[in-house]
């Protein structure tokens, strides 16, 4: 079992970070972790800003680990920096003391959804990418406590690749 550090994002806001187009999130608070993350699309689906941005909120995956992306810095927002940063955060919400720009880079969309529950925060899941096989015999990875683990999904070496950034 391998664990990896996770951060739950409404839709279409995963969808946005693994198109590249979103590269700082906004949080309220502050980490010292840097490196990969995994991509949780919650079951939330914004449908405006889905629309927005030219999404179609019917076709976004929730609800599952949906990729992962590096965290390479994580900066104090001043009203000035948010402004600055608009077309990279893509927030339309109002400045508000005390936001952080969680800086991100390299992200990679998973061959197939994991199913999950997401949780508040930046959270740590053991994900085994291991030896039990799926109905058709192919080797599954599982995310320990997600639901759906008898669907077929790609290769281990491929869930790996976009798991560890060796893609």
């Amino acid at each position: 079992m391998t664990q990896f550090k996770a951060l739950s994002f409404r839709q279409p806001w995963a969808e946005l970070i693994l198109q590249g187009r979103k590269t700082v999130d906004l949080r309220t608070y502050n980490t010292h972790h840097r490196g990969r993350i995994l991509l949780h699309a919650a079951q939330t689906v914004e449908p405006d800003a889905c629309r927005l941005h030219g999404i179609d909120p019917a076709t976004v995956a929730t609800g599952g680990f949906v990729g992962a992306v590096t965290v390479v810095d994580v900066v104090p927002l001043t009203e000035e920096r948010y402004a600055a940063t608009r077309d990279q955060h893509l927030a339309g919400r109002h400045f508000q003391p005390g936001m952080y720009g969680w800086v991100l880079a390299d992200p990679v969309r998973l061959p197939q959804p994991i199913p999950a529950v997401g949780r508040t925060n930046l959270f740590t899941v053991d994900v085994e990418i291991g030896d039990w096989r799926g109905a058709r015999g192919e080797v599954v990875p599982t995310v320990q406590g997600a639901a759906g683990h008898g669907a077929p999904k790609p290769a281990r070496s491929s869930y790996r690749a976009v798991l560890e950034g060796t893609t």
